[in-house]
């Protein structure tokens, strides 16, 4: 549950839009100049499992020629080396379809959001560190990972850095 008080249902979630046409931003709203990347060209979405629970594993692209999109890299390296116990969060954004009362039960995504303050604490976005351990080129396109679910009671809420962890919803528009 988010900080709004709503929950959505992992099974409700419609990809396609965001897999064929969607886009990667930087913070909210999607716009032109916060576009920093897009969906995987191979298995972008991918059915995972967290602790036994469902979630679904998210991968893209992020376009590191772009400032804006370097910039978010390079912090998101600064904060994996440093001893804060912090990382930016990931947000879907798109269209609520069937809603009751809290809970959302079918969504459209349209975009996905990197943020600083994701309405999901328990949510994260992170560079993938092995590819960041291969990345020659500071012009490559460069792949991230995260997973998208919600943690049920006794899930890790804390897993350790470089894991793939759990995310929620920030907003639907």
């Amino acid at each position: 549950i988010d900080a709004d008080g709503e929950q959505i249902m992992q099974d409700g979630l419609e990809w396609d839009y965001f897999v064929e046409k969607g886009f990667v931003t930087y913070e909210h709203p999607l716009g032109i100049s916060n576009i920093v990347g897009a969906p995987s060209k191979e298995d972008p979405i991918v059915e995972a499992k967290i602790d036994g629970y469902k979630a679904t594993l998210l991968k893209s692209d992020l376009m590191l020629e772009d400032p804006v999109a370097r910039s978010v890299w390079d912090k998101a390296l600064t904060l994996q080396k440093s001893p804060l116990d912090r990382r930016f969060g990931y947000s879907i954004e798109g269209k609520v379809v069937k809603r009751s009362g809290n809970i959302v039960e079918k969504a459209k995504i349209i975009s996905v959001a990197i943020t600083a303050a994701p309405k999901n604490p328990l949510t994260w976005w992170e560079p993938d560190r092995l590819l960041n351990s291969m990345m020659a080129d500071p012009g490559a396109i460069s792949l991230f990972r995260a997973m998208i679910g919600y943690p049920q009671q006794g899930v890790d809420s804390n897993p350790p850095p470089g894991d793939i962890g759990p995310l929620a919803v920030q907003s639907f528009q």
